[in-house]
């Protein structure tokens, strides 16, 4: 004779529909939150690389210019470089709160693009401030260095777009995908 089986009473229905609610809560939090965190993410991505990408479009005719008044000022001549505030750069320092949201060493390497943006921007500022319409060889080598700055800046920011466009590009189910083998391994591991 087969055994009985216990019925279910009241209570364990109840303590099993409990669980289920709540195992049904955390996981809708924890997507929610890994959505906003992704979303974040692309937004970011997406608006530092336009910014970037506008700062590399005017190097080369920074370069162009600095070229020139080099050679002015090699040749003794005035540099007409007038007294200017340099840019700011409104996404990179709106968005600093949430770069770790990037992924690998991307943070890092955003903050030494921009670093070395601005150090060539305060220098361009401090020149234009204090030589204006001077000539000479200290002159033309304060010039020489900007041009070696533009140099070196523009392909780590060209990188920096390359990368930011990758991490821009996805869309959320392969990020989703991502998610639920981490939830997988993490069950695993319990």
């Amino acid at each position: 004779m087969p055994e009985a089986q216990p019925r279910a009473n009241g209570m364990d229905a109840a303590v099993s529909g409990l669980v289920g609610v709540v195992i049904g809560a955390v996981s809708s939090s924890f997507l929610t939150e890994y959505y906003k965190r992704y979303r974040d993410r692309r937004a970011l991505a997406f608006a530092l690389r336009g910014e970037i990408r506008a700062h590399l479009s005017a190097l080369p005719a920074h370069s162009t210019i600095f070229k020139k008044f080099a050679e002015q000022a090699r040749l003794d001549q005035p540099v007409a470089l007038f007294p200017f505030d340099p840019p700011s750069d409104p996404i990179f320092e709106k968005g600093v709160d949430k770069i770790g949201l990037l992924e690998g060493d991307l943070p890092e390497r955003l903050a030494y693009f921009y670093a070395r943006l601005n150090g060539y921007r305060r220098v361009l500022q401090m020149t234009s401030r204090k030589h204006f319409g001077e000539t000479g060889t200290p002159l033309a080598t304060v010039f020489t260095n900007m041009i070696a700055q533009i140099e070196e800046v523009a392909p780590v920011g060209q990188r920096l777009v390359d990368e930011l466009g990758v991490t821009a590009e996805p869309r959320f189910y392969a990020h989703a995908r991502k998610a639920r083998g981490l939830w997988q391994r993490l069950n695993q591991k319990a």
